[in-house]
């Protein structure tokens, strides 16, 4: 409809094309896909999305047969002779985490498609980063119980110069349709964390539900709240 989203088209399981309709629509999928999901969308808004980018990012987990072998719950490394950028170990947060004498290392990094670690299978990806691990000697190979990897797409916002007015004109869809929210660290390109991203959600639901009576529009609430937030790292 004009002026509002009216509903959306989506393929189940089976491949088999699908349409629900809605009153509202929370997005929280990387925001650049909108270009791809309303094709009307104007040349600027599409120019926007095309401007828009995150990173990827790479877990790689070391279960080991060891005491914790960090000093603190996390370590960050930004020396550019390492390949990943922190550790993170959570019998750090709790020993109950891990059975009596265990403990799993977290390593992790941001990457894109084009970088090979992302293409890169496990065995290949755990030499490189056991390398690269050897001079800090926090545990020995033969401590090794299991690796693997977690990988996920569209993790980090890319804050190129220039973003801010990108992401305010895909925002500004908010306005013209009346209808849709933008929120999450995806769907509002907002480095958050996930407290930031829960607080999101109740106040998507809490505008979406109280409508108009609320004092504060969606566009207030964005910026006296979402934009004020502290990210803790």
């Amino acid at each position: 409809n004009q002026g509002t989203i009216s509903g959306i088209a989506f393929e189940d399981k089976n491949g088999n094309l699908e349409n629900l309709s809605c009153d509202d629509v929370v997005y929280t999928i990387p925001m650049q896909a909108i270009a791809d999901l309303i094709p009307s969308l104007s040349t600027e808004i599409k120019q926007a999305c095309r401007f828009v980018s995150f990173r990827h990012t790479i877990v790689y987990y070391y279960l080991l047969k060891s005491q914790p072998v960090l000093p603190a719950m996390w370590v960050f490394y930004p020396e550019s002779r390492f390949r990943f950028g922190r550790l993170s170990e959570m019998t750090k947060f709790s020993p109950y985490t891990a059975p009596l004498g265990h403990t799993a290392l977290m390593v992790d990094f941001t990457c894109d498609d084009l970088d090979p670690t992302w293409s890169m299978d496990d065995t290949q990806l755990g030499e490189l980063l056991l390398a690269q691990l050897k001079p800090l000697k926090l545990f020995g190979r033969d401590q090794v119980i299991k690796s693997f990897s977690k990988r996920f797409r569209n993790f980090y916002p890319v804050y190129k110069i220039g973003y801010q007015e990108r992401v305010e004109k895909i925002r500004s869809l908010e306005r013209e349709m009346h209808n849709i929210y933008f929120a999450g660290r995806l769907g509002d390109f907002n480095y958050n964390n996930s407290d930031q991203c829960f607080d999101m959600g109740y106040k998507v639901a809490e505008h979406i539900e109280q409508g108009n009576r609320l004092q504060e529009n969606w566009q207030q609430t964005r910026r006296n709240r979402f934009e004020k937030y502290r990210i803790v790292d």
